[in-house]
């Protein structure tokens, strides 16, 4: 892309539902692209509040025969040009409006976002592996409860999901997704609070150039 675009998460602007479904997919990127991320400590007295980031540069990785792109990890470095100052945290492909993540130190891809479902459609989880929480059905089972759409600062329209669990819940439990960015919460943290720990994460600022 030669054009920036910046996501904020107190930027959006709601567009009605009718004219969702014509606007086209926004893919999720493959260089270029930086999530700013901060976390604020629930109650635990050893845990602190930072600011950290992810990004997706230029760099890609083959695994089982498949092309997936680095994700790299820094508190420090913004432009993520120095390697001394980042580190390898997993990588990530998309296939079919699927977004797939290998954890750093392991070959086992997982399912972590799907842009191909519409309302009402049920997503499960393997969390067997990562995260914990495999097995609680109302956690593992995510269901696309609504979907809109939002106006970001790049003059792009995108899809937003807003999920629930198979009690038809929404709570603070559950982010929301953004086509093309990830979760309201942070890139690795498609659910939310559980079961990967995105709890009181929030997604501050997305920039890809």
């Amino acid at each position: 892309m030669n054009k920036k675009s910046f996501f904020f998460i107190f930027s959006f602007i709601l567009m009605s539902s009718i004219l969702v479904f014509g606007q086209n997919y926004r893919h999720f990127p493959d260089s270029n692209a930086v999530w700013s991320e901060f976390h604020n400590p629930p109650m635990y007295p050893m845990d602190t509040a930072y600011y950290y980031k992810y990004a997706i540069t230029t760099l890609d990785t083959t695994i089982n025969l498949k092309v997936y792109h680095q994700i790299l990890y820094s508190l420090t470095d913004t432009n993520f040009v120095n390697p001394e100052k980042y580190t390898y945290n997993g990588c990530l492909r998309e296939n079919n409006r699927q977004i797939f993540y290998i954890p750093k130190d392991s070959i086992y891809e997982y399912l972590i976002y799907d842009f191909s479902k519409n309302i009402g459609d049920t997503i499960i989880y393997d969390y067997s592996s990562f995260g914990g929480n495999a097995g609680v059905a109302s956690l593992d089972t995510i269901i696309i409860a609504s979907i809109d759409s939002v106006l970001l600062l790049d003059g792009f329209w995108r899809k937003r999901y807003s999920l629930t669990n198979l009690y038809g819940i929404e709570s603070s439990y559950f982010t929301r997704w953004i086509e093309g960015i990830g979760g309201e919460t942070g890139l690795l943290f498609p659910v939310g609070e559980f079961p990967t720990n995105g709890l009181n994460n929030v997604l501050g600022c997305f920039k890809q150039h």
